[in-house]
Formats: C-alpha cells, sequence, structure tokens
C-alpha cells in the first residue's frame, strides 16, 4: 500500500500588523548646561565687541606743530590736533586737555609731528629762580661716550691741574670741584653724533646755578671741564 506524503514548503507565519522601529531614547535637556553655553556665547560676544570697539574707538589728540625745544612755555600755535585710533600704549594728551597744557613748561624737546604725552609737560618754571642757561663748547674727549639728549642730568667737573694753577702739591689731593647741570640741547656739528675720542668740538647748552655760571665758562673756555653722567642717566 503506497503513501503519499504532503509536500512540505516554508512554514507560514501568521499575518498581523508589524510594530514600527523603537527610534533613539529621547535625552532629557539638562538646563544647567544650557544656561552656561548660553553664559559662554553671550561672553564671548561682549569679548569681541569690547576688542573691535578699542581697534576702531577714535580720539583726538594733541601734537607739535614744530619742534619745541625743552623748557619753553607752551604756546596755543606750538600745537595741533589729530584723530588717531585708540590705543591702551599711547600716553598721549587728549585735545580737550588744550587749555591745561597752554601756560606750562616743555619738560623733554619734543620733535615737529611727536604725539604730546603727560611726560612732556611740566608746571616748573624754565629756568628756575636762581639757575641760567650757559653754552659750554668741549672735544668729543670730554664727553660721554653716547649720544647725549636734552633733559640729561649731568655733572661738570673741574680737571684744571692744581700744580697748573699754581696752588701746589698739597691742593692734587683734593676733590676737584664739580656741579650739576641739565643737558637742554646739543649741537652736533656736521659729524652727525656724539661719540668720544674724535677732535671735533660740540656745544652744550646747559643749566647751571646763577652763581656757578661764570666758572664754569670759563673752565671750559680753557678745556679745563668734562662732563660725566649722574647715576640714573646712562643711554643705552
Amino acid at each position: 500500500m503506497s503513501q503519499t506524503n504532503a509536500p512540505t514548503g516554508p512554514a507560514r507565519v501568521q499575518a498581523g500588523p508589524v510594530p514600527a522601529p523603537s527610534g533613539p531614547r529621547e535625552r532629557r535637556v539638562r538646563f544647567g548646561h544650557l544656561a552656561l553655553a548660553i553664559a559662554l556665547i553671550v561672553v564671548g560676544a561682549l569679548g569681541t565687541a569690547t576688542l573691535v570697539l578699542s581697534v576702531t574707538a577714535e580720539g583726538t589728540y594733541l601734537v607739535a606743530a614744530r619742534e619745541i625745544p625743552y623748557g619753553k612755555r607752551f604756546a596755543a600755535e606750538d600745537l595741533v590736533t589729530v584723530r588717531l585710533n585708540n590705543s591702551p600704549d599711547v600716553n598721549a594728551v587728549s585735545a580737550d586737555n588744550l587749555d591745561r597744557v597752554i601756560g606750562n613748561y616743555a619738560a623733554y624737546s619734543i620733535p615737529q609731528g611727536a604725539l604730546l604725552s603727560s611726560d612732556h609737560v611740566t608746571a616748573t618754571q624754565f629756568p628756575a629762580p636762581g639757575q641760567v642757561m650757559i653754552g659750554i663748547t668741549l672735544s668729543a674727549d670730554r664727553l660721554p661716550s653716547f649720544d647725549l639728549t636734552p633733559g640729561y642730568s649731568v655733572r661738570l667737573v673741574d680737571t684744571t691741574d692744581p700744580d697748573t694753577a699754581g696752588t701746589g702739591q698739597e691742593a692734587s689731593t683734593q676733590a676737584p670741584l664739580s656741579w650739576q647741570a641739565l643737558v637742554v640741547d646739543v649741537d652736533r656739528g656736521d659729524s652727525g653724533d656724539l661719540f668720544g675720542g674724535g677732535g671735533d668740538d660740540w656745544t652744550i647748552d646747559v643749566v647751571v646755578n646763577e652763581r656757578d655760571a661764570d666758572l664754569i665758562a670759563r673752565l671750559a673756555a680753557n678745556d679745563n671741564l668734562y662732563v660725566t653722567i649722574l647715576p640714573g642717566e646712562s643711554g643705552g
């Protein structure tokens, strides 16, 4: 007796709705982190705005309209105004302070076109009472080995040989006479610089006490004067 087997096939899957795939889990917003991020954005924006303003903001400042020698009393025609970008590195006098500058004195020699700084202005009268300005001419080998500029404090030393002066050997053990002076101007002649060892003569305008002016002038005329720099006044 033959037996017929039913054909085999894939198992039937019961039809029905298929569930939708589940998405990523929703993250909970942490408001503390959100507030911190917003704060950082605001601070960054403010910093950028401040930087832009510091670079682009403008101001009006005072500039020397001509060369202003040391000790000159400021007049209105000595100064002009210029509009420049503000800079934290610029110590310039604002044009609003013009009235406060006029009538004061130049503490340094100011070249034409230079920005006026607060260091350029002093209320000290020039020369001060009891002082005079004299010009002395010296050979370069009696000057410091670097370029003198107005505003330097120097010491003028009497280099007279005591024996030559007829004062005897005993006087040679005494300290030489010296006087403090303030350099006002330097005439460098045609050589263009002030270095010792040369044979050129230099004329220096200095401010000294009135009682010493005649003696200093006579010593300079006889080539018996030497210029030294006071401590803290060395150049670079």
